[in-house]
C-alpha cells in the first residue's frame, strides 16, 4: 500500500468526522483544519484508491434538479 501525505490527511478527516462527507467537504476540512490545499481531483483519486483497498466505502447519491 503506497502512502502519501494527501491520503494521510484524507484518512484523518474521515476518522475524526462524525458524519458522511463529500469529496468537496473533505477538501474543505483539510484546508480549514490543516491549512493544506488538496485539489478536488486528488481527493477523488485518493478516495477511489482507498475504496479499492477496502479502507473506505464510497456511497453514491443521485441528486436530481427539477424545474419547469
Amino acid at each position: 500500500l503506497k502512502n502519501s501525505i494527501q491520503k494521510d490527511y484524507i484518512l484523518k478527516v474521515l476518522y475524526f468526522s462524525k458524519e458522511h462527507l463529500t469529496a468537496e467537504e473533505i477538501s474543505n476540512k483539510i484546508k480549514t483544519n490543516y491549512n493544506v490545499s488538496i485539489g478536488i481531483a486528488t481527493v477523488y483519486r485518493a478516495m477511489k484508491f482507498l475504496n479499492d483497498m477496502k479502507l473506505v466505502l464510497i456511497q453514491m447519491k443521485l441528486l436530481l434538479d427539477y424545474q419547469l
